[in-house]
C-alpha cells in the first residue's frame, strides 16, 4: 500500500516531486499522512478515486487494492481533498 502511495506520489507529481510522511499518534491509533507536491488529484475522479477501475491513466487499481488490505488489517485509506494543483494526501 506504502509502495503504491509512495510510486504515484513520484510518478505524478512536479519534475521535483518530493513526498511527505507524517505520523501522527494517538491513544489507540496510528494515522500516517502522505502528502506530496504534485499536481493533486483531478476533479473529476475525486469522489470516486479509491473504487476499483478507476484512473487517469493506468489500470486504476492501486488505491482500490490498498484499500482492501487497509480493510484486512482492520484500518482504511482516505483521500484528503486539497485545491486543485496543490499536491495529493492521503
Amino acid at each position: 500500500m506504502f509502495t503504491n502511495l509512495i510510486r504515484n506520489s513520484v510518478s505524478y507529481g512536479n519534475s521535483n516531486p518530493v513526498v511527505d510522511i507524517t505520523l501522527k499518534i494517538g491513544k489507540s491509533n496510528l494515522e500516517i499522512e502522505v502528502t506530496d507536491n504534485g499536481p493533486g488529484v483531478d476533479e473529476t475522479i475525486r469522489d470516486r478515486l479509491i473504487q476499483n477501475g478507476v484512473t487517469t491513466s493506468g489500470g486504476g487499481y492501486g488505491f482500490y487494492l490498498s484499500k482492501a488490505i487497509m480493510k484486512i488489517y482492520n484500518s482504511s485509506i482516505d483521500f484528503a481533498p486539497t485545491p486543485e494543483g496543490q499536491g495529493a494526501t492521503f
